[in-house]
């Protein structure tokens, strides 16, 4: 199990590694950090972007509980935690595979989780989120444990407080789990267990409270534009439905006991899943498809071990059959996959990007049972060379973590050292009018208590002069959608050019070409400020050769067309001053 967990943290600390910061709301939960720092509670007052995140101070506390006895540094520990925590989920949850299998599968679905590159993406985040995975697997693990173990149940209470403190999204597909557990339970035995039923009450009702009468944003500004009808309505329908069903299940003695199909047909739907998925990723590929979800085709290559992976998960299907636990596999699958749909429905592209990564859970399990059973079977004289291979091909999945997720979320997350050292600089000069940057910069700007722009800002970036009329309402303060104070300077990276311009926490980057950057190498924008590093795209003069011909560079194929040469370093950031005096002056004169 350790060279799982290795193999977990690993692949989810890389960015941790290579960027002194990781994730566009990095500057949120680090800025939140600070705050109870300062004021002394768990819950601070917030004014950054967003509405909820105070309400979930779990990875909060739990970064300062190992910053204030060590006075590490809080924003390396805050990124280095994120990592250990997801690859952690990786282990709880071979617990929870050993209590509904057995060993050998769990050590397999532990395996195939941690490779699994939408799960090692997200929880390799300092994000409330992959906190939320930890207690979500945990309190999954004691209740499942309860019924032989009375023990678990009040640190079954415990976890569950603590995962309702830790993230929203992870306490609904939580209790979507349980309820699927229990509605398949029913099935399989025309029977209640009272305790399912009273611990459901308990998480449901405790969930709803906490976001209606405390982390209210939660309810009014997440909830509410999805459902459509008032929340308290919406609580009593989901609960009395689900109680209701269960009732009429043990009443009517229904019953689900699907029949094991022979091996042939096992094969031609393995086949068939993976046609599926990866007709699902071309027709995905289109953009405007109304989700806001989109693979490339270019993702296709990278997703085939994963896909192959998946696909296995049919047979796993058959083969739990015959196991003692197999209703509980069964509800937590086709529970996530009714929340994935129903996303779909909706055109949520939050929803639909993490239910695909909780869907990693029941699947990764299935896959495994696959695994076993067609090694057992099949490849009995050569099981060392067969499991060599899948783990190979676990290897492979792991390593596309990041190039899958690049070619499907499009979001900017990476934020260089060199970002850091413009705001040092910033906080010498102490700047009362307000900074403009994108939202990666713009939330680590607020964490050190500057006004910023986040996504407000947008005919700034994107106006090839500065004179246009929407970029000058911009620079008065007056946004796209929402309003600041004058804009007194400007943080632009490499990454803003190179990469693109991420105006949206959760929307795809927008590029940033040759003449709208232009404007910034001359009046009214001053260049006060430069940080870069040491590693140069290429030596000197090459660089200055290619500055002098246009020459195409991968990271900037527009280079002939800047009016100044930008660092020749992989990574850099520019302050620029607004001088507000020849602004006036040339509207004066106007």
């Amino acid at each position: 199990m350790l060279s799982i967990f290795l193999f977990a943290y690993v692949i989810r600390a890389i960015p941790s590694w290579l960027y002194w910061g990781w994730g566009n709301d990095f500057g949120i939960y680090y800025g939140l950090c600070l705050r109870i720092l300062e004021y002394k509670t768990i819950f601070p007052p917030y004014d950054g972007w967003g509405a909820s995140y105070n309400y979930f101070p779990m990875l909060y506390l739990i970064t300062l509980a190992i910053y204030l006895p060590t006075k590490i540094n809080l924003a390396f520990l805050l990124k280095i935690i994120a990592p250990i925590i997801g690859a952690l989920t990786v282990i709880v949850f071979y617990f929870i595979a050993k209590e509904l299998t057995d060993k050998k599968i769990a050590i397999v679905t532990a395996a195939t989780l941690a490779g699994n590159p939408f799960h090692a993406y997200q929880t390799s985040h300092a994000a409330p989120l992959t906190v939320g995975h930890l207690f979500l697997t945990i309190s999954l693990l004691l209740f499942l444990l309860k019924g032989r173990k009375k023990v678990a149940y009040p640190f079954l209470i415990i976890s569950s407080i603590l995962l309702v403190l830790s993230h929203h999204l992870s306490t609904a597909i939580y209790i979507t789990i349980i309820f699927g557990i229990i509605l398949f339970r029913a099935l399989k035995e025309n029977k209640i267990d009272l305790a399912d039923i009273a611990y459901f009450s308990f998480i449901t009702l405790f969930t709803f409270l906490y976001w209606a009468l405390f982390a209210t944003p939660v309810v009014y500004n997440l909830i509410s534009p999805i459902i459509f009808i008032p929340p308290l309505i919406f609580f009593i329908l989901f609960y009395s439905s689900a109680i209701l069903a269960l009732m009429l299940i043990c009443f009517l003695k229904i019953k689900y006991s699907p029949k094991p199909f022979d091996s042939k047909r096992e094969i031609k739907l393995l086949f068939a899943i993976f046609i599926f998925l990866l007709s699902f990723t071309i027709l995905f590929s289109i953009e405007d498809f109304g989700t806001g979800f989109a693979f490339h085709l270019s993702s296709i290559p990278f997703l085939l071990p994963t896909y192959i992976i998946l696909s296995l998960s049919i047979i796993g299907w058959n083969r739990i059959k015959t196991m003692k636990n197999d209703a509980e596999i069964r509800g937590m699958l086709i529970l996530l996959l009714f929340f994935f749909f129903s996303s779909l429905l909706i055109k949520n592209f939050i929803l639909v990007a993490r239910s695909i990564e909780y869907l990693a859970y029941p699947i990764s399990l299935l896959s495994a049972v696959a695994v076993v059973a067609i090694i057992k079977e099949k490849f009995a004289s050569i099981k060392k060379i067969a499991y060599s291979t899948f783990v190979i091909l676990i290897l492979i999945s792991g390593a596309t973590t990041y190039e899958v997720e690049d070619r499907t979320t499009n979001f900017e997350e990476k934020i260089p050292y060199e970002v850091y050292e413009a705001i040092e600089y910033l906080q010498t000069i102490s700047p009362n009018l307000t900074v403009a940057s994108d939202h990666r910069i713009s939330t680590l700007l607020w964490a050190y208590g500057f006004n910023t722009t986040y996504h407000y800002a947008f005919h700034l970036w994107f106006s090839t002069n500065w004179t246009n009329k929407s970029c000058l309402r911009e620079l008065y303060g007056y946004g796209c959608g929402g309003n600041f104070s004058k804009i007194g300077y400007v943080v632009i990276d490499s990454v803003m050019l190179r990469d693109g311009v991420q105006l949206f926490p959760n929307g795809t980057e927008n590029k940033m070409d040759a003449s709208c950057f232009n404007k910034f190498n001359h009046e009214p924008f001053e260049l006060i400020f430069e940080a870069k590093s040491d590693k140069k795209l290429m030596s000197d003069d090459e660089w200055m050769e290619a500055l002098k011909k246009g020459k195409y560079v991968d990271e900037y194929p527009f280079i002939g067309a800047l009016d100044k040469p930008i660092p020749n370093a992989k990574e850099w950031c520019r302050v620029y001053r607004v001088n507000w005096t020849y602004i006036e002056e040339h509207l004066e004169n106007k």
